[in-house]
């Protein structure tokens, strides 16, 4: 009953197809008051990027969300580890988050056997509350 959204860090990939999704939560952050922590996980064995790729395209996604201008409150930091799942859980707590967010596909069936869902992964050790927007 007292759990209130203050902090809350919401991950993604940054890739075109993710902007509305990121837009419609930003949107309902802000009609919570909530700081936003975007966040990018750098995987070694999954598509690794440099610092400057990543910059490069997180840049062009907030370009494009934003419509030309990325406002100056808006930030994305870049987190190397070796699962999606821990780099979140280990950034969220370092912002003492009451909240993580992150888009998701929503995969059922034989799709979500072999890919599995880093949401539901994240919801079943992170200790705290787990949002997801479906793509």
């Amino acid at each position: 009953p007292d759990f209130e959204v203050k902090r809350v860090v919401f991950a993604s990939d940054f890739t075109v197809e993710s902007v509305p999704v990121y837009q419609k939560a930003l949107k309902l952050f802000r009609t919570w008051d909530t700081k936003v922590h975007l966040v990018y996980i750098n995987l070694p064995h999954v598509k690794f990027k440099s610092t400057r790729e990543i910059k490069q395209e997180t840049d062009a996604f907030l370009r494009i969300a934003h419509h030309g201008e990325i406002p100056e409150d808006i930030k994305v930091d870049h987190i190397n580890d070796y699962t999606v799942e821990e780099g979140l859980y280990y950034y969220a707590e370092d912002r003492d988050a009451n909240l993580i967010a992150l888009p998701t596909h929503g995969r059922q069936g034989l799709a979500h056997f072999f890919q599995g869902s880093i949401g539901e992964d994240l919801a079943n050790r992170a200790g705290l509350p787990v949002m997801t927007f479906k793509m």
